[in-house]
């Protein structure tokens, strides 16, 4: 789905904002602490629930308020959100209340390129299990009920292992739950290792465009296999799980290790890496050669998204050319323009290469929480304060 209009009450300093968007580019430009990055978490609030940026709802609810709304109109539904400062989120699609944030999600997928993408590669196992689950809620579309079943039992096994610790149960008590376990365990890491595999070319294809003098490879860790199986590893592992009240092997504990190779002499500028040898890309990767690595994953599997469900959704991306120098930042941004779907971006300036593109694009200057929408012309040279 494409965004049409973007509705926002109360968030932040954002007090009342209306802005009809392009199907391709639209970049807000504004100072630093103007709230162009709002209006993307607003776009990321009303597609998953929660904000991008940590910390509590109420700090989202601008002062002296006791809710923020947001209403993402689309091509082809419209979705609006609000959250007070104490009660759950009321979620509606096209009017009609929905009590699974899922439902609205389906319809809004939102791709992020925010200045902490590169977390994706030096972040925990927690970001790349996320970033798989993201792609496969939107192109398998049988994948989000086998996770959420495998969650709800590994919540319940916990429970019952923290119950056996206690004394309150016998340990068989634990294993009632092992049968349907290690089928869905097993069924989410077939989704992705496959998935994973599938998107393996279109990522190193990607990375090739920032990064031409690496080799990238990904592998999946699925958190359970290897010489045994896991319904041996849960029986050689039971003793430790009764006293920890946690299940140690399953897709809870997967990781996606990302690789680096040298596809030809690097520079002394670029890290070390002998050509043909794979190191881990935690090892050998600056901050911002992580930033252009994760954006490849992204980009990635926005391709793959397009290529199956027919659209790619809204990417958001924040803080155009954060950690980046000029080359790279031009780099990211000519396939950022090629993104097979809506673009939303922030800045503090306008950018040139929004000057003559192929397809639509809108500019917006941000001031105070107060948005505008400019003509793009050569006397737009500059959106900051």
């Amino acid at each position: 789905m494409l965004i049409t209009e973007l509705n926002i009450s109360h968030l932040r300093n954002l007090a009342q904002v209306r802005a009809s968007l392009s199907p391709g580019i639209n970049l807000f430009a504004g100072a630093n602490g103007s709230g162009k990055t709002s209006l993307l978490e607003a776009i990321h609030l009303a597609a998953h629930g929660r904000s991008f940026r940590s910390g509590p709802i109420s700090g989202l609810i601008s002062h002296n308020e006791e809710s923020v709304v947001v209403r993402v109109v689309g091509d082809e539904a419209t979705v609006a959100l609000e959250r007070t400062r104490a009660g759950e989120p009321l979620v509606k699609v096209n009017g009609e209340r929905v009590r699974r944030m899922s439902l609205a999600t389906r319809h809004l997928p939102v791709q992020t390129l925010l200045p902490g993408v590169s977390d994706l590669i030096f972040g925990p196992p927690g970001d790349r299990r996320e970033w798989l689950d993201w792609g496969l809620f939107h192109v398998e579309h049988g994948y989000h009920d086998t996770l959420r079943r495998y969650q709800r039992v590994l919540s319940q096994r916990n429970a019952a292992l923290k119950q056996v610790g206690m004394g309150l149960e016998a340990p068989g008590w634990a294993t009632n739950w092992d049968k349907e376990f290690v089928e869905l365990a097993e069924a989410v890491g077939a989704a992705r290792e496959g998935y994973l595999a599938r998107l393996q070319p279109l990522l190193k294809a990607m990375v090739q465009r920032f990064l031409p003098a690496m080799d990238i490879t990904w592998t999946l860790q699925p958190g359970f296999g290897g010489e045994q199986s896991l319904s041996e590893q849960m029986v050689e592992n039971l003793p430790r799980e009764v006293k920890s009240g946690a299940t140690i092997a399953g897709p809870h504990r997967a990781d996606v290790v990302v690789w680096v190779a040298a596809a030809q002499p690097l520079e002394q500028s670029q890290a070390a890496v002998e050509p043909g040898k794979a190191r881990a890309a935690t090892h050998v990767l600056s901050r911002g050669q992580g930033k252009l690595v994760a954006a490849a994953m992204k980009l990635g599997q926005a391709e793959d998204l397009a290529e199956r469900a027919g659209s790619s959704g809204v990417l958001l991306l924040d803080d155009v050319g954060a950690e980046l120098d000029a080359e790279h930042t031009e780099r990211l941004l000519s396939q950022v323009v090629k993104y097979p779907g809506q673009v939303v971006a922030t800045s503090t300036e306008l950018h040139p290469y929004l000057e003559g593109l192929e397809r639509e694009s809108k500019t917006f200057h941000v001031k105070h929480g107060e948005v505008v929408e400019q003509q793009l012309d050569s006397s737009a040279s500059s959106g900051s304060e």
